[in-house]
């Protein structure tokens, strides 16, 4: 699953869902996972509350936010995010 992930600074990054723990969510760079081929065993994992629906058009704003430095911008931006709603576990 792609989603959008707020890390230091509230700069965006475009990640997909490895796992999920008790109150992380396990996310990897999609480049990384295709170039060396990892099914999704490893990733970084971040605060489910730094964790968000993918939408495109967001990340694209959040992006020219971040590389402009408008700090109210990228506030308003990310109060905006939807939470990821994990898969229910089986």
């Amino acid at each position: 699953m792609r989603v959008i992930a707020r890390a230091y600074k509230d700069k965006p990054l475009d990640r997909i869902v490895v796992g999920e723990g008790e109150r992380v969510i396990y996310i990897a760079n999609p480049s990384t996972v295709v170039s060396t081929g990892k099914d999704g065993t490893e990733g970084v994992g971040f605060p489910k509350n730094c964790v968000f629906e993918f939408d495109s058009a967001l990340l694209d704003s959040l992006n020219a936010a971040w590389a402009s430095g408008d700090r109210d911008q990228l506030e308003r931006l990310w109060s905006a995010a939807k939470p990821a709603k994990m898969a229910a576990h089986a």
